[in-house]
């Protein structure tokens, strides 16, 4: 199991900020409101463009909707992540590879082209090439779909 510590998100970057994210979009999507005010609010501190919170907004909610069921999250002081945002972060690896080659070893079946554009519309609005490759650096290929059923261990 991957253990990390989640950052406060005046500390996070690159893939602990999509993290930091997607636990508050989950947490208002929960509650029945907006996110985008609670994930403008969690970003006011930090540097990243105007554009992540929206960017990230489409994308999670677009790969709930392509999937048919919400997404899981791990609770927010959580070191460790839960299969879902696992998924999300390896589906942000391939986006470059999908756009430029097309389906590939890791994602098989393609994205939708709405759900592509916001998981790259998520990367550019990171901003820092050379650190999301540090910090979304290749994994194995996956041998099932990563949004497959979460395992019993799963948060």
């Amino acid at each position: 199991m991957y253990q990390s510590r989640i950052p406060s998100p005046s500390e996070a970057c690159g893939a602990e900020q999509v993290i930091t994210l997607f636990r508050t979009w989950c947490g208002a999507v929960e509650r029945g409101v907006n996110p985008l005010a609670a994930m403008s609010a969690t970003l006011e501190r930090l540097r990243p463009s105007l554009e992540l919170a929206p960017a990230c907004d489409s994308f999670f909610a677009l790969t709930q909707a392509c999937l048919g069921r919400p997404l899981l999250y791990a609770p927010a002081n959580s070191p460790t992540r839960s299969a879902d945002e696992k998924a999300l972060l390896a589906t942000l690896r391939q986006i470059q590879a999908l756009m430029a080659l097309g389906p590939n070893a890791a994602i098989p079946h393609g994205l939708p082209g709405a759900l592509q554009w916001a998981g790259f519309a998520v990367l550019r609005a990171l901003n820092e090439p050379a650190e999301l490759e540090l910090e979304l650096e290749p994994e194995p290929v996956p041998a099932v779909c990563p949004f497959g059923p979460p395992a019993a261990n799963s948060p």
